[in-house]
């Protein structure tokens, strides 16, 4: 039977050691973060608005950052990896009004990953490109929000602003489905 001094030298071991992963992996999620803040810059110099003349287009390199803790950490630790990319990328760049995109384009991006990472037969590639477009829609989301609108979905009945009986009657109200007058426009 061991000893009173074994067993707390086996406690102490224990605690030791687990108090090293503790540290280990903080010091993993603070590089990865910097990482990414050094890469959300970086990408920021690159003029890819020349190429395609988008306003607010960018790589996307920084969620290279996010799969990546997601697939060798936790999903925790990758949360919060993304929400200080996030925080401190808006906070350097002098633009706090685009936090509100970068959050929301990232949790999106973020939990459509988790889930996509989940399933059976899809790569790497597959869960990055998810993410990607769950990224874009978070994005879009975003600036619907900021800027109260609706989205516009495609029509499947016949716009009552075409020239119809239906359309003459109702000619000072507005368009349910295109937002126009309908005595504003011409007959074919």
């Amino acid at each position: 039977m061991p000893s009173q001094g074994e067993r707390d030298g086996k406690k102490e071991k224990r605690w030791s050691a687990m108090k090293n992963r503790s540290v280990r992996r903080l010091t993993t999620c603070a590089v990865l973060t910097a990482l990414a803040l050094a890469l959300s810059v970086a990408e920021g110099l690159v003029p890819v608005t020349i190429l395609f003349p988008l306003p607010g287009l960018r790589l996307g390199l920084s969620n290279l950052v996010t799969i990546y803790a997601l697939y060798r950490l936790s999903f925790r630790e990758a949360l919060l990896i993304l929400l200080a990319r996030c925080f401190l990328g808006a906070l350097l760049g002098g633009n706090l009004s685009g936090l509100a995109f970068s959050i929301t384009g990232g949790l999106l991006a973020l939990l459509l990953m988790e889930a996509l990472r989940r399933l059976r037969g899809l790569s790497l590639f597959g869960v990055s490109i998810g993410g990607a477009a769950a990224h874009n829609t978070g994005q879009i989301l975003a600036a619907m929000a900021v800027l109260g609108s609706r989205p516009r979905w495609p029509i499947s009945h016949r716009c009552c602003c075409a020239p119809s009986p239906q359309a003459r009657s109702r000619a000072l109200s507005p368009c349910c489905c295109c937002g126009g007058f309908p005595a504003n426009r011409r007959a074919g």
